[in-house]
């Protein structure tokens, strides 16, 4: 049953989030199976060549993980769901039909003896009371722990293409990639040197430097005066055979030289992890809602540990980042929104086609 609990378990995080409890469930499902198959290689329940038919029990576990793995797999991948799909299906119905009945049950014994062996007696088993123990509780854990899988993927379905990038030229010109690509999300935060602080040109010449590349082929995608913090993106060709931009960005800012070296902040964040934003935000909303509904004010929200962990415990770092990560969603609901506006009208236009339909009857 490895493999329909490892497909379980891969499907589980699909929906994006998971309760205490469910992560728990997953944790000893995981841990149980391999307590058991460790179990089995301390004792072995057979010896030598001796073949034994599965238990009954696990004969059930393996066919409801498999339906269950199945149904999540459908699930999350809708484009799975084709007459293929229905057609092996019903082939695998058509074969469990098969073996119910004995003249069947043994054309198909026939052609398998000669590849495995496929009859035995059970009394060959060996005993282990311990071992057994360990077997039936992954049993018991594993069938849990899909119950909850399918259970949390059917109650939270992830919007489908969502999170799917657009193609270049659909929508705003294609503006959209520019949002998912880290080379277009890359962090310069230069330091207060207390006078006059540098030029967007200039700061967009030293970043040029560091990558090696043409100051026109760098863009300002947002500045942040306030955190002294430039966003920018590099219009470079993609080329296999050179570095990603903001890998080169990355290596160059952990020892920042030339127009850099006495202006840049090397050890703030290079590119902009969209993931720990919306993580973060997230937070933030949840720790807003709950001081609203005590009737007090939100003061001091902490952040997540791996928030503090990438921009430093620096308040106004943490400020800095924090701020990107507004224009980035900002920008994606600009991005959204006339497309949201332009379905809502379509219904509307169509709601009052029917209503005006109606009416004339």
């Amino acid at each position: 049953m490895g493999p329909q609990l490892c497909v379980i378990l891969a499907l589980a995080d699909s929906p994006g989030h998971a309760y205490m409890w469910q992560n728990m469930m997953y944790l000893l499902a995981a841990i149980s199976f391999v307590a058991a198959v460790a179990a089995c290689g301390r004792s072995p329940p057979k010896m030598g060549e001796a073949a034994l038919p599965p238990d009954a029990g696990e004969l059930a576990t393996c066919i409801i993980l498999d339906a269950i793995a199945s149904i999540c797999l459908v699930i999350c991948f809708p484009h799975l769901n084709t007459w293929h799909l229905w057609a092996l299906a019903a082939l695998l119905a058509a074969l469990f039909a098969a073996v119910y009945f004995e003249g069947w049950r043994d054309i198909l014994v026939d052609l398998l003896d000669p590849l495995l062996v496929v009859r035995s007696d059970s009394d060959k088993a060996l005993p282990g009371k311990q071992r057994e123990t360990m077997r039936r509780g992954s049993w018991v854990l594993a069938l849990g722990c899909a119950f909850v899988s399918l259970w949390d993927i059917m109650l939270h379905p992830v919007q489908e293409g969502l999170f799917e990038p657009f193609e270049q030229g659909e929508g705003l010109s294609g503006a959209l990639p520019d949002l998912w690509d880290q080379n277009h999300m890359m962090m310069l935060r230069y330091k207060n040197t207390g006078m006059s602080q540098p030029s967007e040109q200039m700061l967009l010449a030293g970043a040029a430097e560091a990558l090696g590349v043409t100051e026109v082929e760098i863009s300002t995608q947002a500045h942040f005066h306030k955190h002294r913090m430039l966003l920018f993106k590099t219009k470079e060709e993609q080329n296999k055979t050179r570095v990603p931009a903001h890998i080169r960005w990355k290596a160059a800012m952990l020892s920042p030289k030339g127009k850099l070296e006495q202006l840049a902040e090397s050890d703030f964040p290079r590119t902009l992890n969209v993931t720990l934003c919306l993580h973060t935000q997230t937070m933030e909303e949840l720790a807003k809602h709950k001081a609203d509904k005590a009737g007090e004010e939100a003061k001091d929200i902490p952040v997540p540990e791996d928030f503090a962990k990438i921009v430093g415990p620096a308040k106004d770092a943490q400020e800095a980042y924090m701020a990107a990560c507004s224009w980035w969603t900002e920008t994606l609901d600009a991005f959204y929104g006339p497309m949201h506006e332009e379905v809502d009208a379509e219904k509307k236009a169509e709601e009052a086609g029917s209503a005006a339909a109606v009416d004339d009857s």
